[in-house]
């Protein structure tokens, strides 16, 4: 894996802003790939750009970082896409520049059924799969039910096979 800045862990008025909802909820832990792909909207293979923006909701930090998708697994066709993770971009579970990513993505919304053009990581963090060579390593250590490591291939051939 590539050296990234050291991560950074949740301050106690993060946790306690994320305790009162301001920030992202693990609305579940998934327990397969074919889970995981019904419960997203869009699946790609893509590399996160260097430019990103902090945002601060109730102050909890979001980043909002694009990714170049290089291939489409499942959803509406897309070049780029904005994505909102939680943290400031140096977190443990955060997109890295220009690191080839598998994201499993839902749409992001302020106000539920109001789409903000935005995507956010299905599960959390359970949707993220960095990309080294033709490997795909999951990010998230909670989502056991999901393989640790996959080839890329098998990954997407899961993805085709469970829509």
């Amino acid at each position: 894996m590539p050296a990234q800045a050291e991560p950074v862990r949740q301050t106690e008025p993060a946790r306690q802003a994320v305790a009162d909802g301001a920030g992202p909820s693990r609305v579940f832990v998934p327990s397969s790939v074919t889970e995981m792909t019904e419960k997203s909207h869009l699946v790609v293979i893509g590399t996160p750009v260097s430019e990103s923006r902090t945002e601060m909701v109730h102050g909890v930090p979001f980043t909002v970082r694009d990714v170049v998708v290089e291939s489409q697994v499942k959803g509406p066709r897309v070049s780029r896409v904005t994505v909102r993770e939680f943290g400031d971009g140096r977190l443990e579970t955060s997109l890295v520049p220009g690191q080839k990513a598998v994201l499993f993505l839902s749409p992001f919304e302020f106000t539920r059924g109001r789409a903000t053009g935005q995507w956010v990581i299905t599960g959390q963090y359970s949707g993220f799969y960095r990309v080294e060579a033709d490997m795909a390593y999951r990010v998230d250590p909670e989502a056991t039910g999901l393989p640790a490591r996959a080839a890329v291939g098998d990954l997407v051939r899961a993805v085709k096979t469970a829509r």
